[in-house]
């Protein structure tokens, strides 16, 4: 269950930055103008913590009824087979957009993927060789959430082709939205120009290679907003791991 001062906390955080370029030093503080967008998207990162699979699914969660959220519809909850990651689809008629929220760190299992940080090649459809990532990340995306998220993804997608698709997450769940967004776009499942990239806390996922990879898809939209005081958006210096813009 999450508690109200854990959002506040990251509600405030919204002012520090959000992400705008390849290196920490390439931030931009949130105008006042955004804070509501984000914060809104901050709402639709931390419903995917509900453990309450049903909540999820009736929409009757407590961030679930918070006004900036109120016209969502259509939530599939999407937890992976062993229980241990989890996430949902819905789709918000007024972003004209379907969300896509994956959750970050809640379960041994998940810190043990945290801490998984050996790098591994990027099995990605014509990713570069020199493409590294973080191996504990990409086993939650593509072994854990892809199997439930991709085909209710894909329903809503043919249902509603005018739509956007925003990848969301906070913290481990970022990194593994980012992931989901490379892989399905590189496998033509969603498009880039289509495709919302905005994640909250969110650690480093690859190397600079990566980095520049993912730039290559000139996505709708990459925002990652951090708070500078917050230690996992640095994790994992240690193997050259960078930021995205």
């Amino acid at each position: 269950m999450i508690v109200a001062p854990l959002l506040a906390l990251l509600v405030t955080s919204l002012a520090a930055s959000v992400s705008a370029g390849g290196g920490d030093v390439s931030t931009n503080v949130i105008p006042a103008s955004q804070v509501a967008y984000f914060t809104k998207h901050t709402r639709y990162a931390f419903v995917s913590y509900y453990n309450d699979g049903s909540s999820i699914s009736n929409w009757s969660c407590n961030f679930c009824k918070d006004p900036s959220l109120k016209d969502t519809i259509q939530p599939v909850f999407t937890p992976s087979a062993d229980g241990n990651s989890q996430g949902f689809v819905a789709i918000s008629p007024s972003l004209k957009s379907i969300i896509v929220s994956l959750r970050g760190t809640n379960s041994a299992a998940e810190v043990v993927a945290d801490l998984f940080v050996v790098p591994q090649n990027l099995p990605v459809k014509n990713s570069p060789e020199e493409v590294l990532v973080h191996a504990g990340f990409w086993y939650v995306w593509a072994e854990q959430l892809r199997p439930v998220v991709e085909p209710v993804l894909k329903k809503y997608i043919k249902a509603n082709p005018g739509y956007t698709v925003s990848f969301v997450g906070h913290s481990l769940g970022g990194a593994a939205a980012v992931l989901a967004a490379v892989d399905l776009t590189a496998r033509g499942v969603v498009q880039a120009g289509k495709s919302r990239l905005i994640t909250f806390g969110q650690p480093r996922i690859g190397n600079a290679a990566f980095g520049a990879y993912v730039n290559s898809f000139h996505f709708n939209e990459v925002s990652r907003v951090v708070n500078y005081n917050d230690i996992v958006p640095h994790l994992v210096r240690v193997l050259r791991f960078s930021n995205i813009n």
